[in-house]
């Protein structure tokens, strides 16, 4: 069993979603996102022992479908597919997990959930089935991008209202929310368009 668990398990691991975790961990992901960190001044901001896991992992989330959005591999729709398989894991977590607390779903349910719903193999699928019973971050992953994406809409539209007329700008939206620490969206929403902290 454990044979046939690995190899299912390496044909959802294929190259089409190499890219999608290499972004989330890597770059754009966690190591940007964790190099910023290191130039926040404030301790209680820089840092992950009581960082939101919305954040953390919104972030990377997100980062793996922007920077696709933005022009990497344009065209490319073998890793847009695997972005897209990633995103409809991260999804299933978030429904099967709620499901799971909640006393609506049994742990093969949720295998089943996964194998259907996100088209993932039996040996996969049960493992993540099974990490819904104990991670309480599980259903983060999915949340979190979708209040980074609301961030980021928000912001493009206050900076299409104001004043000045700069421009909405990606890039300094993404240094703006980096260079604010690991805190929840609610004080990234505070912070954004200020010059001054609104906490040390």
């Amino acid at each position: 069993m454990e044979e046939i668990g690995n190899k299912t398990t390496l044909l959802d691991l294929n190259y089409a979603s190499l890219w999608s975790v290499s972004t989330h961990e890597v770059y754009p992901g966690h190591f940007l996102h964790f190099e910023h960190l290191r130039q926040v001044k404030s301790r209680l901001r820089k840092s992950t022992l009581c960082a939101p896991t919305s954040f953390i992992e919104g972030w990377a989330h997100y980062a793996e479908q922007m920077i696709l959005d933005e022009g990497f591999e344009h065209g490319n729709a073998e890793i847009r597919l695997g972005q897209l398989a990633e995103a409809l894991t991260r999804l299933a977590r978030t429904i099967v997990g709620i499901r799971l607390h909640t006393e609506d779903l049994s742990v093969e349910q949720g295998v089943r959930f996964f194998k259907e719903e996100a088209y993932l193999e039996e040996g996969t699928a049960r493992q993540e089935a099974e990490r819904g019973t104990f991670d309480p971050s599980y259903v983060l992953y999915a949340l979190g991008k979708q209040m980074m994406l609301k961030l980021r809409r928000d912001a493009e539209e206050t900076s299409r209202s104001a004043p000045n007329n700069q421009g909405f700008s990606l890039q300094r939206f993404h240094d703006d929310v980096l260079a604010h620490g690991s805190v929840p969206f609610w004080l990234h929403r505070a912070l954004m368009g200020r010059d001054e902290p609104v906490i040390e």
